[in-house]
């Protein structure tokens, strides 16, 4: 079974990062895409938030944009380390970690 994440807040971040990084290399939605083996309008999604993410689609992106797929889903914030988000964040990496791995023994 296909498992993804579907968490507004982690989409989110995802997608303002895939839209930066993809602006970054002068890249068109188009072309990302192509990349990627996706449509445009499923990057369209992605960039606004508003898909969920399986570890495929991670795995996919974090190659063509060249960074380790956990870039993907960094913030800027400085988290504290005992916080609540903090473990969040953790627990969340690790899972989208199993996800990208199972992907790989495909």
């Amino acid at each position: 079974m296909l498992q993804s994440i579907d968490c507004p807040p982690l989409c989110s971040v995802c997608g303002r990062n895939v839209r930066y990084l993809r602006e970054s290399k002068r890249l068109t939605q188009r072309q990302l895409a192509s990349t990627c083996r996706m449509s445009t309008s499923e990057i369209s999604r992605i960039e606004r938030g508003k898909a969920g993410l399986t570890g495929a689609m991670i795995q996919r992106l974090s190659k063509a944009l060249e960074v380790p797929y956990y870039r993907l889903f960094l913030t800027g914030d400085e988290l504290d380390p005992d916080g609540e988000r903090s473990l969040m964040l953790e627990r969340t990496l690790l899972r989208i970690r199993d996800l990208v791995l199972d992907c790989s023994m495909i």
